[in-house]
């Protein structure tokens, strides 16, 4: 089944409606062509995969929210200095590596949960410091 979207595309000549998503990698396919035609996909494309995976996506911002509201009651405080904040994401995207090469490389017990909790540590990061910028306290 094909839905039509509103979104058209008139500065590559002609305008072109965008087909239903069915698959994952119909939505790189189409992600592609429209970044080779200069164009970002829109969050309607990306919607359209997301709701084939709502659950797994429900799951894991559930898991961010927790992490960002149990980080938040245990620093409350937020660095006011870009760079600060910035170095407190990097630190989190810096656990990521070292305990994916614990998992791969070294002898060390690391699990794939392991890694999960640190990816969900450091979007919980990159989400606290979009809401300081935003000037909305996490």
């Amino acid at each position: 089944m094909t839905k039509e979207y509103d979104e058209t595309y008139e500065d590559v000549g002609e305008p072109f409606e965008v087909a239903d998503i069915d698959s994952e990698e119909d939505a790189f396919d189409i992600a592609q062509a429209l970044e080779g035609l200069g164009h970002r996909p829109s969050l309607n494309h990306i919607a359209m995969w997301v709701r084939k995976d709502e659950a797994a996506f429900h799951d894991i911002g559930s898991d961010i929210g927790n992490e960002l509201l149990n980080a938040s009651l245990k620093f409350p405080g937020w660095p006011q200095d870009l760079i600060h904040a910035a170095a407190i994401v990097s630190e989190e995207a810096g656990e990521v590596v070292k305990v994916c090469n614990e998992y791969l490389h070294e002898d060390k017990q690391r699990s794939v949960q392991d890694i999960e909790k640190e990816l969900i540590q450091t979007a919980a990061m990159c989400v606290r410091f979009l809401l300081h910028l935003r000037g909305e306290k996490p």
